[in-house]
């Protein structure tokens, strides 16, 4: 493979290795949101949990932000490097 600046196969590399990272931060931050928040919001007496330690459910939410940000970027990213092939 010859991977010559500006080829197409270095743009796919560089398209690749972008929505990669976005997907793994996206998944990552779920799946910690999950842990951080489930055992408050799973809890029969949830609204006293959350007035107890509501950092925790502020930082469920944040991640969800941060994974849904993420996971809305992997489009864009490939939609940009579908582009600078055409």
């Amino acid at each position: 493979m010859n991977a010559i600046k500006g080829s197409p196969d270095r743009t796919n590399g560089k398209t690749a290795a972008i929505v990669g990272v976005l997907y793994i931060i996206g998944t990552v931050s779920g799946f910690s949101a999950l842990v951080v928040a489930n055992p408050i919001l799973g809890a029969p007496d949830y609204l006293f949990k959350v007035s107890a330690t509501g950092s925790h459910v502020i930082t469920g939410a944040l991640l969800m932000l941060v994974m849904g940000l993420a996971l809305a970027m992997v489009p864009v990213a490939i939609a940009s490097g579908a582009e600078k092939q055409l």
